[in-house]
């Protein structure tokens, strides 16, 4: 009680820094204005949908939110929002423009307490109208509970892949056997579905003992006309890939090639051992399927199909965070063939068999996807064996990422001002204490320090130098009796 009395003063104007910087620290880290979330699958094949997620993380209670859903409507089509299971269901206006937006307008929790924690507002199928690109889905708006806030936009990238190719027939017309070809095959009366396969030859051959039915036929690997033709694929390079042609007779034969395998390319026709597609007619980091067509006595036949894949580019990524920080030692996501590297401790991850063309580069912290879109260009140079491609170098900064760990300063200085402050009270509290000790006892004499005073009495008896101890602080010292005999 005595050292608050004592250091009333002090211990106010302590008070007072504490409560500015409580002030200071809880304006840095008062609740913000919160961020959209868009939650989508990484990928959907062409003609099939997917279901696309549109939600808020709140920075404060919120109950109402006017938010735009938007998406590309060449690449995508999307449906109208559904607000099952989503705390935003009362008099939700919301409409489908068709021209690649999603409006909704004012919809309310219907509640006087506001949504806090992440909570979704609705659910739209978008289905991908094309292949082999990236779609890009955003959203953007406001919220309120008494005051308008603006949250954070996002958006989310899906990639869109083409169809499995159909290999077999369509038994029966089941669309489901084999799509996308025979996906009208339910309906009676289509010419355009394949015919059912005719009976097998010799369908009473099933009965044993019937010498009446013809041996199996044989499965012919490689034919032509007059001449079996093999291929392989030896000098592959970026744009460009040769073959070598093995055959037991004379004969002339081309290559036939194409990506996803199709069979839209094709070689110049030659006699010789070797054939080669030209410089440029390629993609880099493309996977292709060929095969050898013999054309020998008149005949036409394929070989065997086999595929080869081109060189890919090779690119390197510095991802920075809003301040610059790069985001070390993390995984990296790399689009449209999702390929997972981690990054070093300056942030670049490094990706290789690229193909040319716009690329998506993710970063997922906390469930939140972090994305940005990169070009990658053509840069290969060079003909034949000697083609070449430079690294291509991309400094990506995220401007609403800070990687975890970045506002933990602010913690730190403020735990030092703290320290600093208890520090200054104590050092303060032990000066103060000796300036009280010496006002006490006189001239500032230190612990075991001597006085020298002059007696005084009524009567002058006792003439001389008294010598009095300065004793230790806090010792009780009794009155001096001068009035005795001798002193």
């Amino acid at each position: 009680m005595k050292f608050f009395k004592k250091n009333s003063k002090l211990l106010a104007f302590v008070a007072a820094i504490v409560l500015v910087g409580g002030f200071f620290v809880n304006s840095i880290f008062a609740a913000s204005a919160g961020s959209w979330y868009v939650s989508a699958p990484s990928s959907i094949q062409s003609g099939s949908s997917g279901t696309v997620t549109v939600g808020l993380n709140p920075g404060s209670a919120i109950n109402e939110v006017t938010l735009t859903f938007t998406y590309d409507p060449s690449q995508l089509s999307c449906g109208a929002p559904n607000f099952g299971g989503s705390p935003f269901t009362q008099a939700p206006s919301a409409a489908v423009t068709g021209s690649g937006t999603i409006s909704v307008d004012r919809a309310l929790t219907g509640g006087s307490v506001g949504v806090t924690a992440q909570s979704k507002v609705f659910t739209t199928s978008c289905k991908a109208k094309v292949s082999g690109v990236s779609a890009s889905v955003g959203v953007t708006g406001h919220a309120y509970y008494g005051t308008s806030v603006t949250p954070a936009a996002a958006s989310k990238s899906i990639s869109l892949t083409a169809a499995p190719h159909c290999t077999q027939e369509c038994g029966g017309c089941n669309p489901t056997k084999c799509p996308p070809r025979c996906t009208a095959c339910d309906c009676p009366g289509k010419s355009k579905c394949p015919p059912p396969p005719p009976p097998p030859p010799c369908t009473a051959c099933n009965c044993p003992g019937k010498s009446k039915c013809p041996p199996a036929p044989k499965k012919k690997v490689v034919t032509a006309g007059v001449v079996a033709v093999t291929a392989e694929a030896t000098d592959v390079q970026y744009t460009s890939a040769t073959f070598s042609l093995n055959a037991d007779k004379a004969f002339q034969a081309y290559i036939e090639y194409g990506p996803d395998g199709s069979f839209n390319g094709q070689t110049s026709t030659v006699s010789g051992s070797q054939v080669s597609i030209k410089d440029g007619l390629l993609v880099p980091g493309t996977t292709y399927s060929f095969r050898s067509v013999s054309v020998n006595g008149g005949k036409k036949t394929e070989g065997d199909t086999s595929s080869f894949t081109t060189k890919g580019l090779d690119i390197s990524v510095t991802v920075l965070d809003k301040n610059k920080k790069p985001v070390a030692n993390q995984d990296i996501t790399f689009h449209s063939d999702p390929v997972t590297v981690k990054s070093d401790d300056k942030g670049v991850a490094s990706f290789t068999g690229v193909q040319p063309g716009t690329h998506t580069v993710v970063y997922n912290q906390d469930g939140k996807d972090y994305v940005q879109t990169i070009e990658v260009t053509n840069n290969v140079s060079g003909s034949g064996s000697s083609q070449t491609a430079p690294v291509q170098n991309f400094d990506l900064t995220y401007s609403d990422l800070v990687v975890k760990g970045g506002g933990s300063s602010m913690w730190i200085i403020i735990v030092i001002v703290v320290v600093a402050l208890v520090v200054a009270v104590l050092i303060l509290k032990k000066i103060m204490s000796g300036r009280s000790t010496g006002g006490m006892l006189g001239g500032g004499g230190g612990k075991g320090g001597l006085k020298f005073e002059e007696p005084t009495s009524s009567t002058g008896a006792g003439d001389g130098i008294q010598i009095v101890a300065n004793p230790d602080p806090g010792t009780v010292v009794a009155p001096q009796d001068n009035s005795g005999p001798g002193v």
